[in-house]
């Protein structure tokens, strides 16, 4: 290797290094950039702020180098020949671009920031400014005098004894304060001098500062303007972006969001000689996810960038590893190594590179370095890699770690493990471990769990071991090779005996185990249970039937249902038959299990608990003749084959659910869920022979007596067509894929219903009058419209052959029974069945034609609304529904037409879009309903009335009987209809004249009133003068209410005279009250006797008592006698008549 060569850059010290293009290796991934800067500033309309993004180790920095000497032009012609011809091999183009540049008036000065320089503007502001004066350039500032006389004018203010000074320090300069400051306006450069000179003194040797935060963008531009004239710019190359961001304070964060934008937009459009190249790890956004109120702004700025991504080439790093590591090897691989090498690389494929690229770049030219180690060098610097981590500084530090030194001092291979200590050289505790990376603290307990024993020699080589093995999990490599046995000797130069010593020495102290899932070894916190003996013991101890047991590898099958595929292409929907597993006791003890219906047909595979007999087979005959859709496999493995993988998964479950075990140590459960997994992996594999199609499986299908072969998927696929094309020849083409099927989605059964709705309300209208293109209008075509049917009158001239024979079968089938499930069993079973969402739409589109003639009953009492809802509910469960079909004539029409009309006020909404005979049915019904329930429940009515009521009511039960009965006495609908009507009004009356006759009143409420005076406290008068006196039916129905809390309406006929009686009991024990001189006063006047009641004063009424006493009194000798008792008698004459009125 060339000793120029380094590892690692730093940007600012290491600018125009002469030796720069010894140890500069171009790669393509660099050409983008260098194509990207030369136009740049070769073509004006390109953008001048460049980001270049890639991991660490990818050469970013050295990249920027190499730009910022081109764009300075300090490369000679040789060495930039030199440049083009290295990089012309992946891009022509860039030979021209870079003489283009080189060709360019413009000659650009670097300035170089790192990340941890501070602020942004300061950091820019400063490094330009010492570039310029390291190059001697002077650059002259508009705002120099106003900063220098802000200064002096925040002396004379604030700091006098500094001002004092100030003028005393001029004088001695030979000037005075005012000429001075006519010398700073007039932008004269000695006096600057004068001033920087004098500010360091009164400041104890600091130096005055012309810029400040709020020009920063100005002074920039001042400073390329000035530049521009002498044919100068300036690129900035920023390196370390990402490290600045990560380093920004949050109260910092949106004013350099401000000046990096603003920096931004002045290098592309306000000047044309700046170039700006930032150097980052990843996007700007990335570095904020912990923040994400700046996300947004950081990608507005990014937008700004042109950005450019460095990505690794492995090819590409072989050849440099090659290059590196040829100048340090002191001896060659030998042709026996070499030849072993190279075998085993053809046995694991760890490169994409053929046999020739294998032995010149892997084994011979990285040697003495593993190819085992060589795969995991570059994942592992891109996922660990620092500045002081890469690939590079790999090869070539001396650090006891890296390949410089071991090839140094040691003749040996460089193994895989020796990796762990250089780019983990520091992990000691777990606390400094990133937690996406959870495999290093693993690593870490484990580590402590293996006991130094005096062999250290295998001491050694068990950590060793857990290294690498942990390298190769921490880079997810075991996802490209398996960690076997035979991989682990090869990385690690073992014997397989030695390998599988160790393997069994850590899996032993429960560092590692066996993945039989994976089949490949892994590194894993075990407990400290031994949880192998736990799960045997729980095995010993399960007792599993033979229906938990098939019901358990039924759902672990990886093919659960095969589909008929020639049947269902043909008739456009899908037949399938779902597997089912069994053993011959189950089959033996339960028949039951063949009624089951969720599939049109069931493939029993029967695995054998003992050898299969003829008996047993003579059975599944007999089954077959009584349940056409089971299909009979009988396997040549017994239930032994699967038993113990079974069992210990299902131990392995119940110890899962158990928490006494699951908390004595934190790491049971994971462990045990390991175990669960690989366990059901190879209980699924022994089960997939289940479905293996194995030549010595016996399959026995319906109606065929000998034993059949079926030797593939394919085969078993036709035979379930050729079995459905048997039992459901005659099954509707309806070929809608999301509605003819056994379940469909809620959208789907609510647009079944809307076309059931509308084919009964528009029967005769095209299209059932459905509009749009939804998916009722998809049921709609695919149904009826593109079988021929758009309305009833299509029904008579079907097209379709299937659909015509379904008509034909109802038609003939619905007058022989009344039960409404024997009609959609038609349709549900051989040979049409129709799927369950189906039914409700086809049943009632095929006889649209009669249904407004048929009547639904539920357990005999007739459904007077039947919609969609009701016919879906009844489809599901017709077992208590029968029907009836009715012939009416032109004279029955006529009838319900009289009755409609008639009573069409108590017609229900519900019922104007039903035949006529429903409407009159509801407007009778409706209407008795409405009449008082007394009139309607009374049995004291005329025998005609009473048989009218009777056969309103059995509308309900039997409307075909009654509507017969009504229409026969149809002339007297009206008189009926009024006498009815009326019946209640005079029931009241005459029980109000019953009571008033027999108790020897005139007007009950009257008689309320005149009792009221002297029974003032009685609840009877007062529930009397409660009531609306307005007229009779009035009158008794408050009053029954106020009695008993329900109104008149509400009567039987037995209350009706229990209320007679009551009113009558009230009224005589109101007359049989004798005067109380205890609570009454009686009083007469004018021939009347008043009664008063005794009552005790209020405060306020004996106040007004007190003063009308004291009035009388002090009266007394102004008036006689007989004018002081007119005024009392015409006082309590005047009161008595106002509570009489009230």
């Amino acid at each position: 290797m060339n000793q120029s060569f380094k590892p690692s850059i730093n940007i600012k010290y290491d600018f125009k290094a002469n030796d720069l293009l010894d140890y500069y290796i171009p790669t393509p991934t660099h050409v983008e950039v260098i194509n990207s800067i030369c136009e740049s500033v070769t073509h004006s309309k390109t953008q001048n702020n460049q980001i270049i993004i890639g991991a660490y180790g990818t050469g970013k920095s050295l990249l920027g180098l190499l730009i910022s000497n081109l764009l300075s032009k300090s490369f000679s012609l040789t060495e930039t020949e030199s440049i083009i011809n290295s990089f012309s091999k992946y891009d022509e183009k860039i030979s021209t671009n870079i003489k283009k540049l080189r060709q360019s008036p413009l000659t650009f000065i670097p300035v170089f920031v790192n990340g941890n320089e501070g602020l942004f503007h300061n950091a820019i502001l400063l490094n330009t400014l010492s570039v310029l004066e390291e190059k001697k350039i002077k650059i002259t500032f508009n705002n120099k005098s106003t900063e220098i006389l802000k200064t002096i004018e925040q002396w004379e203010q604030e700091y006098p004894s500094t001002f004092k000074n100030f003028k005393k320090l001029l004088m001695i300069q030979g000037t005075n304060i005012k000429q001075f400051k006519d010398n700073i306006l007039n932008l004269q450069e000695d006096a600057y001098e004068i001033f920087e000179k004098l500010y360091s003194q009164l400041t104890s040797g600091a130096s005055f500062n012309y810029f400040n935060n709020n020009n920063f963008i100005s002074q920039i531009e001042q400073i390329l303007e000035q530049l521009k004239e002498k044919g100068l710019g300036l690129v900035f190359i920023y390196d370390e972006f990402g490290r600045f961001l990560q380093t920004l304070p949050e109260d910092k964060t949106h004013t350099t969001m401000q000046y990096i934008q603003d920096f931004a937009e002045l290098l592309d459009h306000g000047i044309d000689n700046a170039r700006s190249i930032f150097i980052s790890h990843k996007d700007m956004r990335q570095y904020f996810t912990d923040k994400p109120q700046f996300i947004d702004e950081f990608q507005r700025i990014e937008k700004r960038f042109k950005k450019h991504y460095i990505y690794s080439n492995t090819n590409m790093f072989f050849s440099i590893a090659d290059k590196i590591i040829s100048n340090l090897r002191q001896k060659e691989i030998d042709p026996l190594s070499l030849e072993a090498n190279l075998s085993q690389l053809r046995k694991y494929p760890l490169f994409s590179l053929n046999r020739t690229e294998l032995e010149t770049l892997v084994v011979q030219g990285c040697y003495p370095l593993h190819p085992v180690s060589l795969a995991l060098l570059q994942p592992l610097s891109n996922a660990f890699g620092q500045n002081e981590r890469t690939l590079f500084t790999f090869l070539d530090t001396t650090d006891t770690n890296g390949l410089r030194y071991h090839i140094n001092n040691s003749h040996d291979t460089y193994y895989p493990y020796q990796l762990f200590e250089f780019f983990f050289n520091d992990i000691n505790n777990s606390s400094t471990i990133d937690s996406k990376y959870s495999i290093l603290k693993t690593y870490l307990k484990n580590y402590s769990k293996i006991p130094n024993n005096k062999d250290k020699t295998i001491y050694n080589e068990m950590i060793n071991l857990l290294k690498f093995i942990t390298l190769w999990q921490i880079t997810n490599l075991q996802s490209t090779q398996n960690l076997t046995t035979e991989f682990i000797s090869y990385a690690m130069g073992w014997s397989i005996i030695q390998t599988e010593q160790i393997l069994s020495r850590l899996k032993g102290f429960r560092v590692l185990r066996y993945n039989r899932l994976f089949e490949q070894w892994q590194i894993y916190e075990g407990s400290s249970i031994d949880l192998d003996k736990e799960i045997q013991n729980k095995v010993n101890n399960l007792s599993i039937s033979y229906d938990t047991q098939c019901s358990l590898i039924q759902s672990l099958l990886d093919k659960k249902f095969y589909s008929a595929d020639q049947y269902n292409l043909q008739k456009k929907m899908v037949r399938f038959a779902n597997v089912r597993v069994v053993m011959p006791e189950i089959i033996s003890n339960n028949t039951c299990i063949f009624l089951d219906s969720d599939a049109d047909a069931y493939i029993n595979i029967i695995i054998p608990t003992v050898d299969i007999t003829q008996d047993f087979l003579s059975k599944l005959q007999l089954i077959q003749q009584e349940y056409t859709n089971q299909l009979f496999c009988i396997v040549n493995k017994k239930i032994d084959f699967f038993k113990q993988d079974l069992y210990k998964y299902v131990a392995i479950n119940q110890l899962l659910e158990n928490t006494t075990l699951l908390s004595e140590d934190q790491y049971v459960k994971v462990e045990l869920q390991i175990e669960q997994d690989e366990t059901l992996f190879h209980l699924k594999q022994k089960i997939k022979y289940l479905t293996s199609f194995n030549n010595k499986f016996e399959w026995y299908l319906p109606n065929l007596k000998s034993v059949s072969n079926i030797k593939n998927e394919l085969i078993l696929k036709r035979k379930l067509s050729e079995l459905f094309y048997t039992k459901y020849p005659l099954t509707p083409i309806i070929n809608n894929e999301a509605f003819n099927r056994r379940n469909i989605a809620t959208v789907q059964r609510n647009a079944s219903k809307k076309v059931i709705d509308a084919i009964i309300e528009n029967p005769d209208k095209d299209n059932f009058n459905i509009q749009g293109f939804g998916p009722d209008y998809l049921i709609y075509a695919t149904v009826f419209k593109n079988n021929g049917i758009q309305s009833s009158i299509d029904l008579s001239n079907m097209p379709n052959n299937d659909l015509k024979k379904l008509r034909d079968t109802l038609l003939s089938n619905i007058h022989l029974s009344n039960k409404f499930a024997d009609l959609v069993n038609i349709l549900r079973n051989e040979p049409y069945g129709l799927r369950e969402p189906v039914i409700p739409v086809v049943l009632v589109g095929l006889l649209q034609d009669i249904w407004p003639n048929i009547m639904f009953f539920n357990k005999g009492q007739y459904i007077s609304r039947v919609t969609s809802q009701e016919i879906c509910e009844m489809v599901l469960d017709g077992s208590n529904i029968t029907y009836q079909v009715n012939n009416f004539d032109e004279s029955d029409f006529d009838f319900f037409n009289q009755i409609v009309e008639l009573f069409k006020d108590n017609l229900s909404q519900h019922v104007l879009d039903k035949s006529v005979h429903i409407q009159a049915s509801s407007a009778l019904l409706g209407w008795l309903q409405k009449l008082p329930r007394y009139c309607q429940t009374t049995s004291n009515q005329p025998e005609h009335l009473l048989l009218f009521k009777t056969y309103i009511r059995r509308l309900e039960v039997d409307p075909t009987a009654s509507l017969s009965w009504l229409k026969n006495h149809s002339n007297n609908f009206i008189a009926y209809k009024q006498e009815l009507e009326e019946w209640f009004p005079n029931q009241i009356k005459k029980t109000l004249n019953l009571i008033e006759t027999e108790t020897s009143i005139h007007n009950l409420y009257s008689w309320a009133i005149d009792k009221n005076s002297q029974n003032k406290d009685n609840l009877f008068i007062q529930k009397l003068l409660k009531c609306n006196n307005e007229n009779s039916i009035t009158f008794i129905n408050e009053l029954s209410y106020q009695l008993f809390e329900f109104y008149a309406t509400e009567w039987t006929d037995s209350f009706t005279q229990t209320f007679i009686n009551e009113v009558k009991n009230c009224i005589e024990s109101v007359n049989q009250t004798e005067f109380n001189p205890d609570k009454y006063v009686a009083l007469k006047l004018n021939n009347e006797t008043k009664y008063i009641m005794k009552t005790e004063l209020t405060p306020r009424a004996k106040t007004l008592y007190d003063n009308l006493q004291r009035m009388i009194t002090n009266s007394g000798k102004r008036i006689t006698n007989n004018e002081l008792e007119y005024i009392l008698y015409s006082i309590i004459e005047q009161k008595l008549k106002t509570g009489e009125e009230a």
